[in-house]
């Protein structure tokens, strides 16, 4: 059974100014940038999104019915203002995890976007992080130490809502 750690990041957030610096789509985590920071930030077209307490409680919520409706299985999520985790299971190996994680966020989106009545709104930055869980230990990291070592919602399947 495939099982995965995808996030989301809110849209106009982790910019290069940032000062733990920032994820660079296949070159990993890069040094700070003031220039490169003040350049995608002209080229945004919408005003950053921060995830509030409501919106993360309402991801995850949808995130959960999401996957009961496609038959997957949510084992945990933990977001925070500038990004979402959500830790997933499905039985279906010829689904590439990149399908399953687009399918999901463009359903969280539309829920999003028909909730709050601001249709056309962007809610996630392009792209999504998509890392397969590699065993046991690594599940168990991730379910007991990381994801609940966020600052905002923690769910998980075991527990519901901290």
């Amino acid at each position: 059974m495939p099982v995965a750690l995808f996030t989301f990041h809110a849209y106009g957030s982790w910019m290069p100014d940032r000062r733990q610096g920032y994820v660079e789509r296949g070159g990993g985590i890069q040094a700070t940038s003031q220039r490169l920071a003040e350049k995608r930030r002209s080229l945004m077209t919408q005003p950053p999104m921060v995830f509030g307490a409501g919106v993360q409680r309402r991801l995850v919520d949808r995130f959960v019915s999401i996957c009961q409706e496609e038959g997957y299985r949510p084992h945990a999520a933990a977001s925070d203002p500038t990004h979402l985790h959500l830790l997933v299971s499905w039985t279906d190996h010829d689904k590439p995890v990149k399908r399953i994680g687009s399918r999901i966020k463009n359903l969280l989106a539309l829920h999003l976007s028909r909730a709050s009545g601001q249709i056309g709104r962007k809610w996630f930055s392009k792209g999504a992080s998509r890392r397969q869980v590699q065993d046991r230990r690594h599940f168990q990291h991730l379910v007991t130490r990381y994801l609940p070592s966020h600052r905002g919602v923690f769910w998980s399947e075991a527990a519901g809502f901290r």
